[in-house]
C-alpha cells in the first residue's frame, strides 16, 4: 500500500516539515507551489493508491521547484527524497521501480535547464546535485544506486560543480564491488568518476602537494575504469581514448620522474 505520509497535505500557512532521518516526511508539493488543482489530483490519486500516478503528477511541481531561486536546497532535495520514498514504498518493483526512480533522477538532472539563464544555472546547480544525492540515498537495488549515482557524477561535471561530489571518487571501487555490478554498469560509473576527477586536476590551484595529489586521483580513476576492460567479452576499444590520456598525462605529471 502506498504510504500517504509521502505526499500528505499540509496548508500554505504551515512551515513545511523534512525530517527524513528522525520522523516521517510531510510534505504537499502541490500545496508549496500553490496549485489548488494539482492539490485535489494529487489527493485523489493517493486514496486510490496510486503511487507512480501520484509521482507522475508531482514531478513538474518539483522542476518548479528546481527552476525558482524561492526555494532553498534543502526544500528542494527534500521533495525529490519523498518522491523516491514514496516510489519505494510503493510496492512497484524490478525494472518498473528502476525506470521511475531513474525518471525522477532525470527530472532533477535536466528539468527547465534548457531555459535557464546562466546566473540561474550557477545558482541551481548545488540544488540539483543535492536533490539527486537525495534519491540515490533512498533507492535500494544496486543498479539502480549505481545508475543514479552515474547521473549525480554528470550532472556535476555538466555544470562545473565537480567539487560538490569530490568525496565520491575515494569511495567508489568499494561502493562498486559491494554492488557487484555487470561490466557495462561498472564501466559507465568508472568513466564518469574519470571526467570528475580531470576537472578537479585542472582546477587544482593548492600549491604543488595538492596538485600531485589530483593528479593521482586522475590515474586512479583511469586505472580503476581500464581495469573494467579485462572482463571477458569487454569491447577494448571503447576504452582506447582514456589509456592514451592516462599515458600522456602519467609522462607529463610534473612529479612522475621526480627524484630525491
Amino acid at each position: 500500500k502506498m504510504s500517504v505520509a509521502a505526499v500528505l497535505p499540509v496548508s500554505r500557512s504551515s512551515s513545511v516539515v523534512l525530517n527524513l532521518g528522525d520522523a516521517p516526511a510531510v510534505i504537499s508539493l502541490a500545496s508549496l507551489i500553490g496549485d489548488a488543482a494539482l492539490s485535489a489530483k494529487v489527493n485523489s490519486l493517493v486514496e486510490r493508491g496510486d503511487a507512480p500516478g501520484c509521482i507522475h503528477a508531482l514531478l513538474p511541481a518539483a522542476s518548479t521547484l528546481l527552476a525558482s531561486s524561492q526555494y532553498s536546497n534543502g526544500q528542494v532535495s527534500s521533495a525529490f527524497a519523498i518522491l523516491a520514498s514514496t516510489a519505494e514504498e510503493s510496492g512497484v518493483e524490478g525494472s518498473a521501480l528502476h525506470d521511475l526512480l531513474l525518471e525522477i533522477a532525470n527530472t532533477a538532472k535536466s528539468a527547465g535547464s534548457a531555459s535557464e539563464k546562466p546566473e540561474e544555472k550557477a545558482q541551481r546547480s548545488a540544488a540539483r546535485v543535492k536533490a539527486l544525492a537525495a534519491v540515490y540515498h533512498v533507492a535500494a537495488a544496486p543498479v539502480t544506486r549505481a545508475n543514479i549515482l552515474q547521473i549525480l557524477l554528470e550532472t556535476a561535471h555538466e555544470r562545473n560543480v565537480d567539487a560538490l561530489v569530490a568525496p565520491v571518487l575515494a569511495r567508489v571501487d568499494s561502493w562498486v564491488e559491494a554492488w557487484a555490478l555487470p561490466t557495462a554498469e561498472a564501466q559507465k560509473l568508472h568513466r564518469a568518476c574519470v571526467d570528475v576527477a580531470e576537472a578537479l586536476y585542472a582546477g587544482e590551484t593548492g600549491g604543488p602537494a595538492a596538485e600531485r595529489a589530483a593528479c593521482t586521483a586522475v590515474l586512479e580513476r583511469m586505472e580503476a575504469y581500464l581495469k573494467t576492460f579485462e572482463a571477458p567479452g569487454s569491447n577494448a576499444a571503447a576504452g582506447v581514448e582514456v589509456a592514451r590520456r592516462a599515458c600522456a598525462l602519467f609522462l607529463a605529471a610534473p612529479h612522475t620522474f621526480a627524484s630525491d
